[in-house]
């Protein structure tokens, strides 16, 4: 004989969408993925936006190229040894 032992929690709030729900697992936080989804989505982004203006000034430095920055050099044969230059490092051939 097989008697089916079901867990009742009681209700909680959506941490998304505010909606209440019975969670299946003590520890859910969402009424269903789709509020989990958006509600990741929104931390990794905050979580990422905090984290590069922590250390913007570190990765201006760092992403995309050694020499060559957001703007280009007023004097354009400083910018023209500049690409250069960030050609021979990428060992990229220059026309």
């Amino acid at each position: 004989m097989m008697v089916m032992i079901q867990k009742k929690y009681s209700q909680k709030k959506c941490r998304w969408c505010n909606n209440t729900f019975i969670p299946k697992a003590p520890h859910q936080l969402y009424c269903d993925t789709e509020c989990s989804r958006n509600a990741k989505r929104k931390y990794g982004n905050d979580r990422v936006r905090k984290y590069r203006r922590k250390y913007k000034h570190i990765l201006t430095q760092e992403i995309g190229t050694g020499n060559l920055y957001g703007h280009r050099h007023p004097n354009l044969e400083v910018e023209y040894k500049k690409i250069v230059a960030e050609f021979r490092r990428l060992h990229l051939q220059h026309k």
